[in-house]
């Protein structure tokens, strides 16, 4: 399967569900969010379905820069799915959607020279994903940071439509 005809329809799930979030900061809705939340979703699975295409090659692993962007910005998108699930932060996917779109888009069409590695352990495999996944929750906590820093601002100047 070409990794292009499940990254393309994931960038574009990606950027509506943002919109459709941007849009619903003033225009609050359960079935907005029940919408959001399965374009999010479909888009994470595509995502992960794209990223692994072009992570795991017949030469070997491709850890370039625009692929481990993309794989990192999975792992983001993911952990933030997972999360809103019991807490209310898809506030977020208005950043984190759009960063993963753009990622995805790159690993697909940025060339790269990195030349695959057959060769590594599973001690370094485990590396890897430890270590995207510990920068994903940094990423999240970081956007998480800046967007209460965004709503402390807008209630100090008593804009409360934002809120």
């Amino acid at each position: 399967m070409n990794f292009i005809a499940t990254g393309l329809p994931a960038c574009f799930l990606y950027l509506a569900a943002a919109g459709l979030q941007w849009w619903g900061l003033k225009h609050e809705s359960q079935r907005r969010q029940t919408l959001v939340n399965a374009m999010g979703a479909v888009a994470v699975g595509l995502h992960g379905i794209t990223a692994w295409m072009e992570l795991v090659t017949p030469d070997g692993v491709n850890m370039s820069i625009y692929v481990m962007g993309s794989v990192t910005s999975f792992g983001i998108t993911l952990l933030a799915m997972g999360s809103s699930l019991r807490r209310p932060i898809s506030d977020l996917f208005i950043g984190l959607f759009p960063l993963a779109a753009i990622t995805l888009a790159l690993s697909m069409f940025a060339e790269g020279n990195y030349t695959p590695r057959p060769d590594l352990t599973l001690g370094i495999y485990s590396h890897i994903i430890l270590s995207i996944l510990a920068y994903s929750l940094l990423t999240i906590a970081a956007f998480q940071a800046g967007f209460l820093t965004y709503l402390d601002y807008e209630l100090r100047h008593k804009n409360l439509s934002m809120v």
